[in-house]
């Protein structure tokens, strides 16, 4: 996720709903105060938000836990 991907997002509620933080769980490490940002920055434009943390131990961050949203099918 960037900037770039969130503002695309926003433009187009049509097609998108919200924005998704995946990938490897040591790489997230290395950017979590730029996802939290984004994150805040995604919520500010009416966006939902969810990520894919706590799957592994690695994974672990609760700094992003406030822009979690559970779902269900």
């Amino acid at each position: 996720m960037n900037r770039a991907i969130v503002d695309l997002a926003a433009a187009m509620p049509e097609y998108v709903c919200g924005v998704d933080l995946a990938g490897g769980d040591n790489y997230s490490a290395e950017r979590l105060d730029e996802f939290v940002g984004l994150y805040k920055y995604a919520r500010s434009l009416g966006l939902k938000t969810t990520g894919h943390i706590y799957e592994t131990p690695d994974g672990c961050y609760p700094e992003l836990l406030p822009y979690m949203k559970i779902c269900s099918l």
